[in-house]
């Protein structure tokens, strides 16, 4: 499921060099490790590993590595549409702050702590990939 997750934010039609992928390994034992070293994304997946601490540790270690100014979450499961980060990017520049998608959520940094915000945009839904 993961790869489908992976080709599916390859096919994205957001310029690749205004973002990143970040995967976190969360103690996983099923060959997920091996298979993101030989897994041909390029440049911008950043894999970390962790023993296993839950999603909140797994997202927390995410926002950490993190480089750019706005989070997307995905879990391994989500296939998201070709046009979801297009979408998304001019939305949080109107509306900065969080901004809820169903299982996603966006969140833009400010130095000195999180603004968290209601929902206040429809964006594009996420298909279950099971």
């Amino acid at each position: 499921m993961l790869s489908k997750c992976l080709r599916a934010l390859k096919a994205q039609d957001f310029p690749r060099s205004r973002f990143e992928v970040i995967v976190v390994v969360d103690g996983s034992t099923d060959g997920t490790e091996d298979f993101l070293k030989d897994c041909d994304f390029g440049p911008r997946l950043q894999v970390l590993v962790q023993e296993n601490r839950g999603l909140a540790a797994a997202r927390n270690a995410g926002l950490q590595a993190a480089k750019q100014e706005v989070v997307l979450f995905l879990d391994d499961d989500l296939l998201c549409a070709p046009n979801v980060l297009s979408e998304h990017a001019p939305r949080m520049r109107v509306s900065p702050g969080l901004s809820h998608s169903g299982p996603s959520w966006f969140l833009q940094m400010r130095r000195e702590m999180w603004q968290l915000r209601p929902p206040v945009v429809t964006m594009p839904k996420l298909s279950m990939g099971r």
